[in-house]
């Protein structure tokens, strides 16, 4: 598929300005062996006339998650990682898929409360700092150098 055929598909299937202006003069092949958004892809994958099914598309999405998995510091999330892998082959069933799910989502928005109470301190602890350093200014506005005895 040539760039304007390829450019004249993504707006039939209603794809993103930013990823029409990307393909801008590129071909299928060219998109796809250059694309640097796995987003991008997935999309046009499950809006494309592939096969994908659905176990392949839960294994990329478990391996793209295992990406970040260093950074996953609560076991519920890793848990549901390791659950999605073993249900997209056939090894868990989907009230285990349902439970880790849920389990995971308990810890995400346990560590959103614990991120946005650790924002709320940073942003106090910013607004004192900026209120002292801004009243340091305005004693040296009046006191431009301190004598010592």
């Amino acid at each position: 598929m040539n760039a304007l055929q390829f450019a004249e598909y993504l707006k039939s299937i209603d794809a993103c300005d930013p990823a029409c202006k990307w393909q801008e003069g590129k071909d299928l092949e060219t998109v796809w062996n250059t694309c640097e958004r796995g987003d991008w892809m997935i999309w046009l994958l499950v809006n494309s006339e592939n096969e994908v099914t659905d176990r392949e598309l839960r294994l990329i999405a478990v391996k793209c998650a295992r990406q970040v998995q260093h950074l996953m510091k609560d076991e519920r999330s890793i848990n549901a990682l390791d659950v999605a892998e073993r249900f997209a082959n056939g090894e868990a069933t989907q009230e285990e898929l349902t439970a880790a799910r849920d389990a995971a989502w308990d810890a995400a928005w346990a560590a959103a409360g614990a991120a946005r109470d650790a924002a709320w301190a940073a942003a106090g602890d910013a607004a004192w700092a900026a209120a002292r350093a801004k009243q340091a200014e305005i004693v040296r506005e009046f006191v431009p150098m301190i004598k010592i005895k």
